[in-house]
């Protein structure tokens, strides 16, 4: 092989490094923060909507249509409400799903 070849590929490896930094420097910048369903022990909460059952906070997260939901928890909210809701969102959301559990002295049932 000769220097031109050389600097040839190097090139072509230096310019497809570009493209894949410029592609994830663009998808950070289009980072959309997930959407917020607060369980509580009482509670279904989505920006201001607060319902006593899952599926409204469901429809909620739909009619926003968000790319992931973050389920906001804590320890006194009883399992089988978080299992509701995340079976819910399974069968109607297609996103990514996370689930947090805060400590009990955060969890307030507004």
């Amino acid at each position: 092989m000769n220097k031109h070849s050389n600097g040839i590929r190097m090139l072509t490896l230096l310019a497809g490094l570009t493209v894949v930094a410029s592609t994830a420097l663009a998808d950070a910048g289009d980072a959309v923060p997930p959407v917020e369903v607060f369980v509580m022990p009482g509670t279904y909460q989505v920006g201001n909507l607060k319902s006593a059952l899952a599926t409204p906070a469901v429809d909620e997260v739909v009619r926003i249509g968000p790319k992931s939901v973050l389920i906001v928890t804590c320890l006194s909210t009883r399992p089988a409400k978080v299992v509701q809701l995340q079976s819910e969102l399974m069968a109607r959301f297609k996103g990514e799903v996370q689930i947090m559990t805060l400590a009990n002295g955060r969890c307030l049932d507004a």
